[in-house]
């Protein structure tokens, strides 16, 4: 810092102003992921406001060149930080950005002061999508970020369960384990493990594929049909109820939206049915083509069985706490025990529905058992059947005191249980490469995902450093007072006296 303070010295107060002003300006673009046209028109504004800006350097060029002076200051901070740490893993994901180029996306995981912490690396080119070329991105990473001993300090590897990644001859972690002279822990995200797990577990399930087709049929119906959507609001009006639109089963994540369509469905029960009665109905005119006509009557053959509005209240009680394990999982902070602490409860949890009727499915049948009727919907010769053979089928899943223990624990805290932060990661990749900004460099991608994934809030970022190395890297004079049009502007004003 009194090195920074020396060279903001040799400006003079106002220029320095100027400078900062206009700094902050550029880390702005950069934090909120915007275009760098916008920087021009934010100049403009912080005049119009009364900021101080020097008469220069304000277009979208000065911009990308201000970005890389506040990206290597903010990464070099970073760097520091790795380089002392002693243990540390790595985090890997891939994907494809809008210029149909692919990426391999790198954090580190290392042990901070207030624990463990997922930092943003890199993001590389991948000149081949297998094994080799992805072990050739990590070792561009560290390369370019001048860590030499990332070897020696590697302790844990993670990724999805692609083969590319955790094949145990040729994917990525066997080739890392073999440049290594110790063991090296490989870990298949447990997000992802979780996913695949509940998608194996139901996949031959009888009802619940039921249950998807006719979360189908409703998709299909509202989603194609803008009338529909309206006629669907129209009788939640009328009934004084509350609706929602019926949601896509398919997403990045298969669990949040096939919970997020089953609770529509137990939310909106009433409104739906009626809807589907009044498509079904023989006086409706004008009528409906065939296809809409045969999946109302499907829609209402599945909703009107006692049994089969049951199962996806069940269901949206066995997703509620497989939702709150989801979340669990992705957190940046997870380590191994908590890891092993929240799926040992989760599985309680959903082993006492095997006994108990989670709130959702006891209030249905709770309802039908009393009057035989739920939310309006009269049910013929309701049975009482409580799904004991379904909800068994379904869920049945299952450093000074000790300073020799320190290493340990720390090589324990840094494990990558999770790579949710690589999915974040690219999600920051969509954003900032857009398709109207497809054509930035790989080096440029670089830095704007690094300043918006690492750097500081906009209220806390201080931009002195950023302006003393702008300032003091230069191969020619910096000219910040300098303003190219005063000339013409003075023999314009001349010619018209």
């Amino acid at each position: 810092m009194p090195a920074v303070i020396e060279g903001l010295q040799k400006m003079d107060d106002a220029l320095r102003l100027k400078m900062t002003n206009i700094m902050h300006a550029a880390y702005y673009v950069a934090k909120q992921e915007v275009p760098f046209t916008h920087f021009s028109s934010l100049n403009g504004l912080i005049n119009r406001t009364g900021g101080s800006l020097p008469g220069c350097y304000q277009s979208d060029k000065a911009c990308a060149r201000f970005i890389v002076d506040i990206y290597d200051v903010e990464r070099e901070k970073l760097l520091d930080k790795i380089k002392k740490a002693i243990y540390f893993s790595i985090l890997i994901d891939g994907a494809t950005d809008s210029a149909t180029l692919e990426n391999e996306l790198i954090y580190v995981r290392f042990l901070a002061t207030d624990g463990p912490v997922n930092a943003y690396l890199s993001i590389q080119d991948v000149k081949h999508g297998n094994a080799n070329g992805i072990l050739d991105a990590i070792h561009a990473a560290f390369e370019e970020a001048g860590i030499i001993d990332w070897k020696e300090k590697l302790v844990g590897f993670g990724s999805d369960g692609a083969a590319v990644n955790v094949g145990c001859r040729n994917g990525v972690a066997a080739l890392l384990q073999k440049e290594l002279n110790h063991p090296l822990i490989s870990i298949h995200c447990v997000a992802h493990r979780l996913e695949l797990g509940i998608v194996k577990a139901i996949k031959t399930h009888k009802k619940m594929e039921q249950m998807q087709t006719m979360l189908k049929n409703l998709y299909d119906q509202y989603h194609y049909s803008p009338k529909a959507v309206r006629e669907l609001r129209m009788i939640a009006e009328a009934l004084e109820e509350k609706v929602l639109k019926p949601s896509n089963l398919h997403g990045a994540r298969w669990l949040p939206y096939v919970h997020r369509a089953i609770k529509i469905v137990c939310d909106s029960y009433p409104v739906l049915i009626a809807h589907f009665e009044d498509m079904a109905s023989v006086e409706r005119f004008p009528k409906p083509s065939a296809a809409v006509l045969g999946r109302a009557k499907q829609v209402l053959s599945y909703l009107k069985r006692c049994d089969n509005l049951l199962f996806p209240h069940f269901m949206c009680d066995v997703f509620n706490h497989l939702a709150t394990l989801s979340k669990m999982f992705q957190k940046d902070d997870l380590t191994v025990c908590q890891a092993v602490e929240s799926q040992e409860a989760c599985f309680w949890e959903l082993t006492s529905l095997r006994v108990d009727m989670g709130p959702q499915m006891a209030k249905v049948n709770q309802a039908i058992k009393e009057t035989g009727v739920y939310k309006g919907v009269r049910f013929q010769n309701p049975t009482h059947n409580t799904l004991e053979a379904e909800r068994i089928e379904v869920i049945e899943e299952r450093r000074e005191r000790f300073k020799s223990l320190a290493p340990l624990m720390e090589v324990y805290l840094i494990l990558p249980v999770n790579t949710a932060v690589c999915e974040r990661g690219f999600s920051t990749m969509k954003r900032v490469k857009t398709d109207w900004r497809s054509s930035l460099s790989s080096l440029q991608l670089q830095r704007l995902m690094f300043l918006s994934v690492e750097g500081p809030p906009l209220d806390k970022f201080n931009a002195e450093a950023a302006v003393h190395r702008w300032w003091t890297t230069c191969q020619r004079q910096r000219r910040p007072g300098f303003n190219p049009w005063e000339y013409r502007q003075g023999s314009e004003n001349e010619t018209e006296i």
